[in-house]
């Protein structure tokens, strides 16, 4: 009630330790809210959410028609439950225009797949994953056939704070080639690099240079000048 009472609002943050079922059915009213306002909505919870916890939310991110922009964060505790909720949540037809995700730990394959999902969405724009650990492989190709099918998406960054494998690093580059619809590609990696991480950004570069701005951090061929590449 408190949260419905303080309409219109446009921007709401949630972080905390857990979700509380009163806190996410007063979240649900919100967004369900005929005449919100809302268009960005943060949820950085931590500890594992409820299955139908975890319904609730998802019920009342899929009703919403004012959200444009969502920011999760999804850790190795994220059930089942979660996942479907996320997927119900923010793909399909909700009318967002990006998606900010970051993840700890190994998340399990059904939130994996949810995540693919959330990339199909028809309005979004823009999806930034933020890898706070090591890079699954799974998850590398996941993401890949992701942005080989989306004909929508302008912009994708990944930023990864762990190892990546030469078999996900493949993945990624497959799902770069493969991607028609992008305009922006950054990707930063803050770990152990992959043995073909050289091979992986020239062919990228060499691929895309000509057609979106490509950012890959660290770059092994700086001799390419800045101009040169996104011209």
């Amino acid at each position: 009630d408190t949260l419905v009472s303080c309409l219109p609002f446009q921007l709401v943050n949630v972080s905390g330790y857990e979700m509380t079922t009163s806190l996410a059915t007063a979240l649900c009213e919100g967004l369900c809210e005929a005449n919100s306002t809302l268009t960005h909505f943060t949820l950085d919870v931590l500890h594992s959410i409820p299955p139908y916890v975890a319904e609730i939310m998802g019920k009342g991110l899929a009703v919403s028609q004012t959200l444009t922009t969502v920011v999760f964060t999804l850790t190795a505790e994220s059930g089942e439950a979660w996942a479907s909720a996320l997927e119900k949540g923010l793909s399909a037809e909700t009318p967002l225009a990006s998606v900010v995700l970051r993840i700890y730990g190994s998340i399990s394959e059904t939130a994996i797949q949810a995540l693919v999902k959330v990339l199909l969405n028809k309005s979004l724009l823009s999806f930034t994953l933020l890898v706070m650990g090591e890079m699954q492989d799974l998850l590398a190709s996941a993401v890949s056939a992701g942005l080989a099918a989306v004909t929508v998406l302008e912009a994708f960054t990944l930023v990864v704070y762990g190892k990546m494998t030469s078999q996900g690093a493949m993945s990624l580059q497959n799902g770069f080639l493969e991607n028609h619809s992008l305009r922006s590609l950054v990707v930063r990696v803050f770990g152990q690099l992959p043995n073909n991480w050289t091979s992986v950004v020239q062919n990228v570069f060499l691929s895309k240079k000509s057609s979106i701005h490509c950012y890959f951090h660290p770059n092994p061929i700086s001799q390419v000048t800045d101009a040169q590449i996104n011209h």
